[in-house]
């Protein structure tokens, strides 16, 4: 019966999907805070850079949008000058 049991729990783990909730944003930003997915929900436009990452531990997901950036002065797209573990998805 333990076999059973012990089973049934591994395949709950299996189907049960892993709820992972993101910030979803729609303008650029400064993305500032630790361990957080940041989820874009369409293409953002800036004068000049347009996303600040200002913490460690960040995921920007694009989800196929585009970041328009420095259309009248200098900038970036994604400035995450001196931060660590910072991860961009397409």
């Amino acid at each position: 019966m333990k076999k059973g049991m012990f089973i049934l729990f591994i395949l709950l783990l299996i189907l049960i999907p892993i709820v992972n909730s993101a910030t979803v944003i729609n303008e650029c930003s400064n993305l500032n805070t630790a361990n957080t997915i940041y989820e874009l929900s369409n293409t953002v436009n800036s004068t000049g850079t347009c996303m600040n990452i200002t913490s460690d531990d960040i995921t920007l997901d694009c989800k196929g949008f585009n970041l328009n950036y420095s259309s009248s002065s200098y900038g970036y797209g994604i400035n995450a000058t001196g931060i660590h573990n910072f991860y961009k998805k397409l």
